[in-house]
């Protein structure tokens, strides 16, 4: 197989960068605006409030918001990344300025395919709800401007950064799904409070791999001993301790920190190599569909070297055999055919296959007559049913034309109820009902510039008191509806100064 054709094979199997520009690689220094989910204060209360002793309703303090795009990252990317398989992700914490990679570093990079990226300005000056929070932010950016690996994510720090990796690794484990790399320093975690929550938090974090590497002359090496001991009394399986010789409280070699990257791959790797042996043997039972996807398991480990081209090459393989299973299994379908079965077909079969595409085609023209049997003017309850059932088809747009229709007709009795908590609950109700119409996105645009300008209305009274007070009454008003968030964070900004100043809200 030609390298060109292998090239092809792998781009369709394991997707690629959208857009035509090529991804930027080497070292850069940029900033985001994107906030993740994961890295607002409600998260971070509900996953380190344990070790803070936070109650659970612990508002934001003033000091601990910042603005993301005032938050440089150092990037540093392998020249060989292109997109066409998911390279690895570490996200540092420095314990001074800068966010990396050092040294020799970036060629370890380069050599089992990591991304770097570390906040610049998240330095042992800075409090963890800071390090902690901005280095999600940091995984969250990434993540969605590369092709990541999500076996292979990895939270990283040095000396008090790597007190910072360990207190969040393991609390964010969904976040760091590949474990972690400690280098010089690290601290216990407490697991999050709540049960629910941090029994699903152990289980994956124990999934993960975890190294702990210092120096025979570290004056960290005790504690690093000590956090090591205590992970393994908890039985994390895959815990590594390394100690470089020689080496006091510095920047561990660039030889040992390839030590630490090899451990944590190395199940990664290993999965590679058993689904392509899994592939082989499916194939020789002839379960091509599941030999299939095997293979395409196997073909997206970027650090599986000799593997992975074999599985592409079996991909390649297996194409033309996979489509005229379904070309064959398509046809049989035709002689009775239903809107149902089709869309079976389309989830059963590889979606990068010729005859899936023909049966997509199929089902686009069958859902088009669907819809056209509902008549000219079609019940909300028909038009509702036909959006659940052929989710992930453009006809869908149709559908959701004509429900807007029914969506104009309702918005007068609801666009007409006088302003106040009648109005805004009318409104949540409204769009309830007839999302995903743009009526519908109207009404909740509408809902929330009102309240905006309420609040605005209430921060912009004379005193601190009158403000908590208008807040109040509008937090209660808005209950139910989105824009009750914006109401709360106003609220609770004006309570902390009032507490400050030592008033009752």
């Amino acid at each position: 197989m030609s390298p060109l054709r292998l090239a092809v094979i792998l781009w369709s199997v394991v997707g690629c960068l959208t857009g035509a520009d090529a991804p930027r690689t080497g070292r850069y220094t940029t900033t985001f605006s994107e906030r993740s989910p994961m890295s607002s204060w409600a998260m971070y209360v509900e996953r380190m409030g344990a070790l803070y002793n936070f109650p659970k309703d612990q508002a934001e303090p003033s000091n601990a918001s910042y603005e993301l795009t005032q938050e440089p990252y150092d990037i540093y990317v392998p020249k060989s990344y292109d997109g066409s398989v998911p390279y690895g992700l570490i996200a540092y914490v420095n314990s001074g300025l800068g966010g990396g990679p050092p040294g020799k570093y970036a060629e370890i990079c380069d050599q089992h395919k990591l991304i770097w990226v570390g906040g610049t300005k998240i330095d042992n000056d800075r409090t963890p709800w800071f390090r902690i929070r901005l280095s999600i932010d940091g995984v969250h950016n990434i993540r969605a401007r590369y092709h990541i690996d999500n076996q292979r994510i990895y939270a990283m720090g040095q000396s008090g950064g790597g007190r910072v990796a360990s207190r969040m690794a393991v609390p964010f484990a969904d976040v760091f799904s590949g474990g972690a790399i400690y280098l010089i320093g690290c601290n216990p975690f407490r697991a999050p409070a709540d049960k629910a929550v941090a029994t699903r938090i152990d289980a994956l974090a124990k999934a993960n791999r975890f190294a702990f590497v210092t120096g025979s002359e570290d004056y960290n090496k005790p504690g690093t001993i000590d956090v090591h001991a205590d992970y393994r009394g908890q039985k994390f399986p895959h815990l590594i301790y390394l100690e470089q010789p020689g080496l006091d409280h510095n920047t561990p070699s660039a030889e040992w920190f390839e030590k630490a990257v090899v451990f944590n791959d190395a199940p990664v790797l290993a999965g590679a190599t058993a689904a392509l042996t899994q592939g082989k043997d499916l194939e020789t039972k002839k379960k091509h569909r599941e030999a299939y996807a095997a293979y395409q398991q196997a073909a997206s480990c970027a650090i599986a070297g000799d593997v992975a081209m074999e599985a592409a090459s079996a991909v390649s393989r297996l194409v033309p055999v996979l489509d005229g299973e379904a070309a064959t299994e398509l046809t049989k379908l035709a002689e009775k055919l239903s809107g149902a079965a089709v869309r079976t077909f389309v989830q059963k079969w590889p979606a990068e296959l010729p005859t899936t595409t023909k049966a997509r085609d199929l089902g686009e023209r069958l859902a088009g007559e669907e819809l056209d049997k509902l008549g000219a003017k079609p019940t909300v309850s028909a038009l509702r049913g036909f959006l659940k059932t052929w989710g992930g088809y453009a006809v869908r747009e149709r559908a959701i034309s004509a429900l807007d229709l029914l969506a104009k007709d309702a918005w007068p009795k609801a666009e007409t109820v006088k302003p106040g908590a009648a109005r805004w609950k009318a409104l949540a109700k409204f769009v309830e009902d007839w999302s995903p119409t743009p009526t519908a996105d109207l009404a909740a645009k509408i809902s929330a510039d009102e309240i905006a300008t309420k609040v605005s209305e209430a921060e912009a009274l004379a005193t601190d008191g009158a403000k908590a007070q208008r807040l109040k009454l509008l937090y209660g008003e808005t209950k139910g509806t989105p824009a009750n968030s914006a109401v709360q964070t106003a609220l609770i900004a004006v309570a902390l100064r009032l507490q400050e100043a030592g008033a009752k809200p």
